[in-house]
């Protein structure tokens, strides 16, 4: 969770991108052994970069083998 419980529409869900890629599953599928990188950008900063589905904030994963390509 980013943003607090107090979320006025009380979805607290962030926008999880892997490798530039918007990703709708569970975080969780990820093998943590292939991300190279997670950033998490807040609500402001992350609706200026990624719009209204980011109002929630954004995780940034980088896997290891987008690296390699």
């Amino acid at each position: 969770m980013i943003r607090g419980s107090g979320s006025i529409d009380g979805n607290q869900k962030p926008l999880i991108i892997v490798d530039g890629i918007p990703f709708d599953g569970n975080i969780n599928s990820l093998n943590h052994n292939d991300i190279e990188t997670l950033n998490v950008i807040k609500s402001a900063d992350a609706t200026a970069i990624y719009g209204a589905r980011a109002a929630n904030g954004a995780v940034i994963i980088k896997t290891k083998k987008a690296a390699l390509l």
